[in-house]
């Protein structure tokens, strides 16, 4: 059987420009917070190979939203195939906050960042079940001066 794939800005599987606004919008308060990320995430939601709670997940969205100012996210690509939503985008904002990474916390630094995030999806029932998610950190942390190159 061959997969047939499609590649736009637009994805079919999920509403992912809503999805994406989930983490850039403010985000709601408590159980409101809880609820909205529902309609998108399963209840656990596996992520980078670690089951992650709805209110685990909510908690991220936070600290992210602490770490940068403004956040925005631009789609860069999409392509759908077999249940599987993978995407590009880039992440920006001003680092206000401290920053979880692979690589630990960074504290703020001021500067604007840009992050590369590529995300694998898939989706059983309408909502995401697994993601495999890798950024470009050290990339963008070098460019604002967080980490230094030797």
């Amino acid at each position: 059987m061959t997969a047939t794939a499609s590649v736009s800005a637009e994805c079919t599987l999920i509403d992912l420009p809503a999805l994406l606004a989930l983490w850039s919008e403010p985000f709601p308060a408590g159980a409101d917070g809880e609820f909205a990320l529902r309609q998108f995430y399963a209840d656990p939601c596996v992520i980078n190979g670690t089951a992650t709670t709805i209110a685990d997940l909510a908690a991220g969205v936070r600290a992210l939203q602490g770490a940068l100012s403004a956040p925005s996210r631009s789609l860069l690509s999409c392509l759908e195939a077999n249940q599987k939503v993978v995407f590009a985008f880039e992440l920006q904002g001003r680092h206000t906050g401290p920053l979880r990474t692979s690589v630990g916390v960074i504290a703020a630094t001021g500067a604007d960042l840009r992050l590369r995030i590529i995300d694998i999806l898939t989706i059983a029932d309408g909502v995401v079940t697994d993601v495999i998610m890798v950024a470009d950190e050290l990339g963008a942390l070098a460019a604002a001066g967080a980490v230094a190159a030797s």
